[in-house]
């Protein structure tokens, strides 16, 4: 492996920040060095695949956060619906705009008759 640890090193990195559907297998990366001008076989290639992402793999994992405090003004949430409306007997279809501010979670909602 030598000469090509740390481009394997540098593309599991890499690999590591992507989401778990864009990462590239051990199949994949070993298609790339060999293309390189590895000549070793493939279970070096998952040997080391495999001992990299229990070691130095631990911690790069990056996770998200998000807060659950917000200031005023800063976040809110959007939707819209289709609802259903019976007045006097004779029924309307409504679309109505529903919109939660964050910070305070006050509530405003908009019925639109259509």
């Amino acid at each position: 492996m030598g000469a090509f640890e740390a481009a394997l090193k540098q593309a599991l990195t890499a690999d590591a920040r992507r989401t778990e559907h864009e990462r590239r297998t051990a199949r994949a990366l070993h298609t790339e060095i060999k293309a390189a001008g590895y000549d070793g076989g493939y279970s070096a290639v998952t040997d080391f695949v495999r001992a990299w992402r229990q070691g130095e793999g631990q911690a790069v994992n990056v996770t998200g956060f998000v807060p659950l405090t917000f200031e005023l003004g800063e976040a809110f949430q959007f939707d819209w619906s289709e609802e259903g409306l019976v007045v006097g007997g004779i029924y309307y279809r409504m679309q109505v705009s529903h919109l939660k501010l964050c910070a305070s979670r006050a509530f405003w909602l908009v019925a639109y008759p259509s």
